[in-house]
């Protein structure tokens, strides 16, 4: 029984790593499916969290960020990843809204800034 646990967890483990950030995937929706994984592994510390997702995630800002700048422990990770998140969600709220103004203006020829 506990080499069945040992393999499981290991398989678990090795999950991690096929979880690839898709191109054109959002940080957010990223970490969902990680997360959702991870928390099924046990006694998975911060390095080891970090480890797999520095192989699977694109070459970002955030990646760049944490590599220059070391995680202390698991809480920092989680507040940088929220930091990196919401930056993201206001860019493509802004996107979003720049097309709807440029849409709406179209016909008269006006567009504003946002």
């Amino acid at each position: 029984m506990f080499l069945f646990i040992l393999i499981f967890s290991q398989v678990l483990h090795l999950s991690l790593l096929n979880i690839k950030e898709e191109k054109g995937e959002s940080l957010r929706a990223y970490i969902d499916r990680f997360g959702t994984v991870a928390l099924k592994v046990k006694y998975l510390d911060y390095r080891s969290i970090w480890h797999y997702m520095v192989n699977d995630l694109l070459i970002s800002l955030f990646v760049d960020d944490v590599c220059m700048n070391p995680l202390a422990n698991m809480n920092e990770l989680r507040q940088r990843t929220a930091k990196f998140m919401r930056v993201e969600d206001t860019r493509k709220y802004k996107t979003q809204a720049k097309a709807a103004v440029t849409l709406i203006n179209a016909g008269s020829g006006k567009f504003y800034d946002i």
